[in-house]
């Protein structure tokens, strides 16, 4: 229920990961050492990583796939080949696309000559707790995170880049949405302290994941808010919502077997996801709609707060021998007349 991203070179879903590698002057500018973010970036620092983005978003747009292939980072090209490395960047570009008017949203500079290091706390201006990155054992790097309008929602799109030969080079690229349904994270932050001031955990506990998943921009950043919203969620204690084990929900002849429950999007709304174990073969379509059935009816009824949050219910059901193996079916979050 966290980070969904599409990683170039291993991932899934919205954002794209892919390994690269960089050196330390940019455009006639020193990279002092230690963490660099905001204004304190040096300008011509900034402007050259803001460049190099730029050239490689102009690649996607004009499908130009070898450029951006050679273009990457030394450890990238030793790892994967043209066809590992770029099929995900291709998905992105046929899907989400990449707008013409990105702005910048976040922009650091890591340089150290000392050991590798496993991670570092940059300060930010204006925010009381530092952003955490998450490093490669590269000796400069730099992470940019642009956001643009795509369909009325804003998306993050991060970029690291390692300085390498004078240049910088992609090390990664990751894809997020920062709203749905034109709302940011701090309005569900405020969505989810509200249900649960009105006794409703379990909607609360959803929507700090939605917050979790809106906030973080990419794999290798942990924003200055992160903690706190992980506490928040840490001191929410409540039954039925399994997390990392089955949960039986005994309901008369019935005890259904859940696995997780989270969230997803439809179209205009959110689903509350309810992934079980199926009853039975998954093939068998007829048994497991009378089987979801009586579970949508049984969350209906045992949690109608559920309706205030969720506009329907997706319910998955999974092979009890093979976890690829699903059978899906929409509910509404009332009962169909």
């Amino acid at each position: 229920m966290r980070n969904r991203g599409m990683r170039i070179g291993a991932g899934l879903g919205i954002g794209v990961w892919l390994a690269v590698t960089a050196g330390l002057w940019g455009c006639g500018t020193r990279i002092p050492e230690g963490c660099s973010t905001g204004d304190a970036v040096p300008s011509g620092v900034r402007r050259g990583v803001v460049k190099a983005a730029g050239l490689l978003y102009d690649r996607v747009r004009s499908g130009r796939w070898q450029e951006i292939y050679t273009g990457a980072a030394k450890a990238v090209r030793e790892e994967q080949t043209p066809q590992e490395f770029l099929p995900p960047l291709a998905q992105v570009a046929g899907t989400v696309g990449i707008p013409e008017d990105l702005t910048v949203r976040q922009i650091a500079v890591i340089h150290f000559e000392g050991p590798a290091l496993s991670h570092v706390e940059c300060t930010v201006e204006g925010e009381a707790n530092p952003i955490t990155f998450l490093l490669t054992d590269f000796p400069t790097q730099a992470s940019l995170v642009q956001a643009g309008e795509v369909g009325g929602e804003t998306y993050l799109y991060s970029t690291l880049w390692y300085r390498e030969d004078g240049d910088w080079r992609l090390a990664s690229f990751y894809l997020k949405p920062g709203t749905w349904d034109g709302k940011d994270w701090r309005a569900y932050a405020k969505e989810a302290s509200d249900q649960r001031l009105a006794g409703h955990s379990r909607n609360a506990a959803l929507l700090y994941n939605l917050v979790l998943d809106l906030l973080v921009p990419n794999i290798w950043t942990q924003p200055p808010n992160l903690e706190e919203i992980r506490r928040e969620q840490g001191r929410i204690n409540v039954t039925h919502l399994p997390v990392g084990r089955v949960d039986p929900w005994p309901a008369g002849a019935d005890t259904f077997q859940v696995r997780t429950m989270g969230y997803t999007f439809i179209p205009k709304d959110l689903a509350l996801l309810v992934r079980y174990v199926a009853q039975g073969a998954v093939d068998d379509t007829t048994a497991q709609k009378a089987y979801a059935d009586r579970l949508a009816s049984y969350i209906r009824e045992n949690f109608p707060e559920y309706a205030e949050v969720f506009g329907a219910y997706s319910l998955v059901a999974v092979d009890a021998h093979d976890p690829n193996r699903t059978w899906t079916r929409l509910y509404p979050v009332h009962e169909e007349p």
